[in-house]
């Protein structure tokens, strides 16, 4: 038996298996080929628990100019998602707040302080998830922000149409499992573009 065997397996022994690192990815967005803001979204593994973020802030004019942040704290549990709340101001004031809860045997969904939805299926990939893992079988994913399934449509060469529950379509691109790009429809349209 070598001596760097024997090292290998005594540090697997110690340390046991380690969970994904911490990940952070930047994003510029753009709005008719202008720069208009920057998205950061985080991957953070705390254990059993895995804790997405993502904050948006996005300022542009279309007749008046218009100031949007959106945050999005998600976390997964063993695999599923357990808790969401994702919050949008416009103009520095409150346009959406959406809470989702597992809690233990459904989903509580509560958008704008009223309560929307109760689920009993057990979520295993929402929106936050499409900045980190290409959607491979995946066909459809949770929106943290109204509490409905979407519908995800592989397109090819590692695109991905999300329909949302309004027929809203989202296009996405990934390079090596990332995404790469995207075309939102969204209060207004834009592109995210991943900074290399």
């Amino acid at each position: 038996m070598s001596v760097r065997f024997i090292i290998i397996f005594f540090f697997l022994s110690v340390f046991g298996h380690q969970p994904a690192d911490h990940k952070t990815l930047y994003f510029d967005i753009y709005f008719k080929d202008d720069s208009v803001g920057t998205l950061r979204a985080t991957l953070d593994p705390k254990g059993s628990k895995v804790q997405y973020t993502s904050i948006t802030s996005v300022s542009i004019k279309i007749i008046k100019q218009l100031k949007v942040d959106y945050e999005y704290l998600v976390t997964f549990e063993d695999g599923y998602l357990s808790e969401s709340n994702v919050d949008v101001l416009i103009n520095e004031k409150t346009h959406t707040e959406a809470f989702t809860k597992w809690t233990g045997n459904q989903y509580k969904f509560v958008k704008d302080r009223k309560n929307e939805a109760i689920m009993e299926e057990k979520v295993p990939y929402s929106t936050i998830l499409l900045f980190f893992s290409e959607p491979n079988n995946v066909e459809q994913c949770y929106s943290e922000m109204d509490g409905s399934i979407n519908t995800i449509v592989p397109l090819g060469d590692h695109r991905y149409k999300k329909i949302n529950s309004k027929g809203k379509e989202n296009i996405y691109q990934y390079h090596n499992g990332t995404l790469k790009e995207a075309t939102i429809d969204g209060i207004f349209d834009f592109k995210i573009v991943k900074r290399n």
